[in-house]
């Protein structure tokens, strides 16, 4: 009986359409952004930095777990060891004052950067 409710756990999850999803929250940021209730949200997020590290790695989850190639037997290597190194960098990057600076010694670009890793690991491991 586990057996077909994990089945049908994951079928419900197949269906969601990333694109949609994705664009239902630019929608819902920009018009945070535009209203100015961003503002509070930011500063609430940059004094707790956890919280978003935890959403992220919720909403990886979910991406993954939406995914049609749930197995890591459908991954190169390099996919395995991008995917791993970018999520170590993510929880060091809100554990490690030194790899927040290191990042930000960059300026805009060094973020940047990292938020483009971010994106190609939400792109593999949501494919």
């Amino acid at each position: 009986m586990a057996r077909n409710s994990r089945s049908s756990w994951q079928k419900s999850f197949s269906f969601i359409n990333v694109g949609s999803a994705a664009l239902a929250v630019a929608f819902g940021l920009s018009s945070l952004i535009m209203t100015g209730l961003l503002d509070p949200v930011v500063a609430f997020l940059t004094q707790h930095k956890y919280y978003p590290l935890g959403a992220t790695l919720a909403f990886f989850a979910l991406a993954f777990a939406s995914s049609n190639t749930r197995d890591f037997r459908y991954y190169h290597q390099f996919e395995k060891g991008y995917v791993a190194v970018v999520t170590a960098l993510m929880v060091a990057y809100s554990a490690l004052p030194v790899v927040q600076d290191g990042v930000h010694a960059f300026g805009i670009y060094g973020r940047i950067g990292f938020f483009t890793a971010m994106m190609v690991v939400g792109a593999i491991v949501s494919r």
